[in-house]
């Protein structure tokens, strides 16, 4: 149970249509994933009402349902002006009740993998509580921050943005014991001016810290000065940094690449620490020592934080790895980093691809980098040097914006092979992979790079309507 009936009143300034004696077990706002012992806030977007989903929130078991509007339904309601603004005053009130340590995180990259690393080591401590999925906006974040029950001793919260003043409204609802952010890129940059402005909206999460709130920043991003001045003028009590600079609080001074994660060495603090990393990539350093460095400013159990680095892995779309096996039993390996790209987690996996420690061939099947704006051809063809340095030996690219990268890879001798969509990428893919290949797959997510990954798991019928079986 994560809230009574009445206490979901009182939050809000609702009118309940009955005793309010209820209570519930989590809260939803899609009918579809609504379960037994939710409340259903029925809010109201551009292409659905939620009110108008009522009675199959109703069958779903739902306790009751935040509505703006009462519904001619048997289940309980609690009225209020605006179901948007109820939820935000129930996540304040969710936040207010409890002696949680708030943990905000932003970034251009690497949020949802610094977010987990962040969780798992604090789920070491004590019962913490993190967003999920993608619920970082104006929506998922105050829905998060309201799912919290009141016996949390750790928040964990991802904030997101597309514009600029989206996480100064967003940081002082969660406001945060400490604000994270990871790095600054290009990500989105065709919404902002230039990488400037980028770095101040993002600087936004230290405006909502809680009174003796500290920053952490990436000692080695281009604009940790400006990171770090953003968090003196919004009075963080104390700046951490962290990186591989040697002005950083805690620093990365080795890290070793294994068939089972990274072996990394730090400063923590001036101190000597080495702990084992359950995730692939070198990028994800920076997130474990994050962690690490949250945990030292909580005064947590660093050998235990370091444990449940240890236990940690890959996350599905970002970087997971699943094995697969096409027609004429070739096997391969697949790098799920399917979810989503921008030029700073793209030349990070594709980097990442060139020093694995793997025996076989490395391939590379990307698709096109969205929201890039008029900076979009000179970021895909920048790419190519990566691609070259990393020793690839295969490239498949789809997507109009691709043809800008594959045009200076075929240009400089690399072999690459172009596809206008996901449906050619898959085409080509299954006829050119060979038995032992290491096969990263990334692009935006709305190029249904996705696809081509389900499509090399289960088999995908060709043009010509054979199967090819996985």
């Amino acid at each position: 149970m994560i809230w009574r009936g009445m206490d979901v009143v009182a939050a809000t300034g609702g009118r309940p249509n009955d005793a309010a004696s209820w209570q519930v077990n989590g809260i939803a706002i899609d009918n579809r994933n609504t379960s037994a012992g939710d409340l259903f806030v029925a809010l109201k977007g551009p292409n659905h009402d939620g009110h108008d989903f009522i009675g199959d929130v109703a069958k779903a078991g739902a306790a009751a349902a935040l509505v703006s509007r009462p519904v001619d339904i048997d289940l309980p309601q609690v009225c209020v002006g605006n179901t948007l603004d109820a939820l935000n005053s129930l996540g304040k009130a969710a936040r207010d009740r409890s002696t949680a340590r708030r943990i905000a995180i932003t970034g251009s990259v690497g949020k949802t993998g610094t977010r987990h690393l962040v969780s798992s080591v604090l789920a070491s401590q004590g019962n913490c509580h993190a967003s999920e999925g993608n619920l970082n906006n104006h929506i998922g974040a105050p829905l998060s921050l309201a799912r919290m029950p009141e016996s949390t001793r750790f928040g964990v919260f991802e904030l997101g943005m597309n514009h600029a003043g989206e996480i100064a409204e967003l940081s002082p609802l969660i406001a945060p014991h400490i604000a994270v952010i990871t790095k600054i890129s290009s990500s989105h940059i065709g919404h902002f001016e230039n990488l400037d402005a980028i770095a101040r909206a993002k600087a936004e999460i230290f405006t909502g810290l809680a009174p003796g709130g500290i920053a952490i920043i990436n000692a080695d991003d281009g604009y940790a000065g400006t990171l770090t001045e953003a968090a003196r003028n919004a009075n963080a009590a104390e700046i951490v940094t962290i990186g591989v600079a040697d002005t950083a609080t805690h620093q990365i001074t080795r890290i070793s690449r294994q068939h089972n994660g990274l072996d990394i060495d730090v400063s923590l603090a001036g101190e000597p620490f080495t702990f084992h990393l359950g995730m692939m990539a070198p990028h994800w350093a920076y997130a474990a020592l994050t962690s690490l460095a949250i945990g030292h400013a909580l005064g947590l159990d660093i050998a235990r934080c370091a444990e449940a680095l240890s236990a940690a892995h890959d996350l599905p779309g970002r970087g997971g790895r699943i094995p697969a096996m096409l027609k004429g039993q070739r096997s391969i390996t697949i790098i799920d980093d399917s979810y989503n790209a921008s030029p700073a987690s793209m030349a990070a996996a594709i980097q990442s691809l060139g020093s694995d420690p793997w025996e076989g061939r490395r391939i590379a099947i990307l698709a096109d980098m969205l929201e890039l704006g008029e900076q979009s051809f000179a970021l895909h063809q920048r790419l190519a040097e990566d691609i070259e340095n990393a020793g690839i030996e295969l490239v498949i690219c789809f997507g109009p914006e691709m043809n800008a990268l594959a045009d200076k890879l075929e240009a400089s001798g690399q072999d690459c092979r172009a596809a206008p969509d996901a449906e050619g990428a898959i085409s080509l893919a299954i006829s050119l992979l060979e038995d032992g290949d290491l096969v990263l797959i990334k692009g935006s997510n709305g190029m249904r790079t996705r696809k081509v990954v389900e499509a090399l798991i289960t088999g995908q019928p060709n043009p010509n309507g054979e199967s090819h079986a996985a």
